[in-house]
């Protein structure tokens, strides 16, 4: 684990300009640098480095931060990101554990356990290779010369006697594959079959997820991460080729389980055990993720069936998309039963905060069952900086609602302004003065985040709102001149104020 303070050292140390100019080309625009975002497709430059800052934006996707934040963005790990910067950066990384030796005892202790008799995941059908992957082993008793750190580990209860003993052992690995506990499974009846490591300072059950070390390339290159109930489903999908696959293990699924799984990627694909218990996991899971990401689609394998034994049998199973999935169950159904499965759907679409798939769903849903969109509340927390435009688009199609930007645009006029005034980034200023076409969804997006549309406006309310926030602005930025000015006299500031009473002259509101 690293430390906070090197954590923060990093923050104040890496520049985001020398670390996106490692993966886009910048170019200079005042005391800001400009490129194409490396996030998403396009080919007008919407990405923005502040040098004065530190902090990057892009105002077509709305991804931004700092260095950290960057790497994240490009699916590195946080931990990850951390000692990638500080590598660049020559800075002495902390580790909480170098004085203390937890991972030392951890790593020892997993040492002696994979070296003990693999009959037993042998005969389960695990090859050498997995075994090998995934660090199994069986518990053997190790005279641990400091009892405290044994014990504070999890290794061993306060008399002395082993936690795992006579276990078969699941090394718990946390995303650069250090050790950071265990899962031990017994074949003795009358006791828990699974036991995990208490929490400590390496391991928090709420965080991890198993398999992450070993799939999170694949997660990536896949672009989807599909998310089992146990550890052999893990490994045997591993085995058979399914390497973009993590499991919740030792804990119900939690969000923050969901947003180390959307570093990697914002698909998941839930493929849980087709039992009834498998059933009712689905939909809590679905409740947890879908206020992140609507992208969620259903792995259903036979009945009883779990991944670990479809994958064995040839790996039968139907695919679909989660609200596709729901849906089918209201066909030939009537009654109590089909209004408490549109009850579920209707809570389930609720949740969803991403206004363009919130959009596609509700219609989905209303083409399928007639209801009205109306019926579906309007007030919901949105962050989603492209929600007017996506509103549009929706609404009008691509070609319209370019249209409508455009005209809206037309009032943010003198593109000369920019050139007098020192501006460090996209800022209010810059929003006044865009014409151009290829930033309409920026200026939107800027547009809604001061709340001057009301998706509803028609047009001519809409152009009217762009026009009195021009007026706006320019009101703010004169009055914040005027302040200098009273503080110390200054030629160049005066000229900038007498260039914005000209363009405030000229406005219509």
């Amino acid at each position: 684990m690293i430390s906070e303070a090197t954590i923060s050292k990093v923050r104040e140390i890496a520049q985001v300009k020398d670390v996106a100019s490692q993966f886009v080309n910048l170019q200079k625009r005042g005391h800001s640098l400009k490129a194409c975002c490396p996030f998403h497709g396009e080919k007008t430059p919407s990405f923005t480095v502040s040098t004065v800052k530190n902090t990057y934006k892009c105002f077509g996707c709305g991804k931004g931060g700092d260095a950290i934040q960057f790497l994240v963005d490009l699916n590195y790990t946080f931990t990850d990101a951390i000692r990638k910067l500080a590598k660049d950066y020559n800075i002495p990384v902390e580790e909480l554990n170098k004085d203390d030796g937890l991972s030392k005892l951890l790593e020892y202790a997993c040492s002696r356990f994979e070296k003990e008799k693999k009959d037993y995941f042998l005969e389960r059908g695990i090859s050498e290779e997995m075994i090998e992957l995934f660090r199994l082993g069986h518990h053997t008793d190790i005279d641990y010369h400091d009892k405290k750190k044994a014990f504070d580990l999890g290794l061993i209860y306060d008399n002395g006697n082993h936690v795992f003993a006579g276990r078969w052992i699941f090394p718990l690995q946390n995303s650069v594959g250090d050790i950071i506990g265990f899962a031990g499974r017994t074949l003795r009846e009358g006791t828990a079959k699974y036991i995990n490591s208490k929490e400590t300072a390496l391991y928090h059950k709420s965080f991890y997820l198993y398999g992450l070390y070993q799939s999170k390339q694949y997660i990536r290159k896949q672009d989807e991460a599909i998310l089992v109930e146990g550890y052999f489903a893990v490994i045997s999908c591993h085995q058979y080729g399914i390497k973009n696959v993590v499991a919740s293990s030792g804990t119900s699924l939690t969000k923050e389980q969901i947003q180390n799984i959307l570093i990697h990627s914002k698909n998941i694909a839930i493929a849980y055990d087709g039992d009834k218990a498998g059933t009712k996991a689905y939909y809590r899971a679905l409740e947890l993720i879908l206020p992140f990401t609507a992208s969620v689609s259903r792995i259903k394998f036979k009945d009883g069936q779990d991944p670990d034994d479809a994958v064995r049998s040839g790996f039968e199973f139907t695919r679909s998309n989660w609200l596709d999935d729901i849906l089918s169950l209201l066909d030939g159904t009537e009654g109590d039963k089909r209004v408490k499965i549109m009850d579920k759907i209707i809570n389930l679409l609720n949740l969803i905060k991403n206004y363009v798939q919130r959009r596609v769903y509700i219609e989905k849903f209303c083409l399928k069952t007639g209801f009205e969109e109306s019926f579906f509340k309007t007030n919901y927390d949105n962050d989603n900086s492209e929600s007017f435009f996506t509103f549009l688009m929706v609404k009008y199609g691509k070609n319209e609602a370019f249209d409508i930007v455009s005209d809206v645009i037309e009032y943010f006029e003198d593109e000369s302004l920019i050139e007098v005034l020192d501006v460090e980034e996209f800022s209010l200023l810059e929003l006044i003065n865009c014409k151009q076409k290829h930033i309409s969804e920026r200026v939107l997006s800027l547009l809604l985040e001061y709340n001057y549309f009301d998706t509803d406006e028609p047009l001519e309310e809409c152009i009217s709102s762009a026009r009195i926030l021009r007026c706006t602005i320019l009101d703010k930025l004169i009055e914040e001149k005027y302040t200098k000015l009273k503080i110390a006299a200054d030629p160049v500031e005066e000229k900038i104020l007498n260039k914005l009473l000209e363009e405030r002259l000229k406005s219509n509101c």
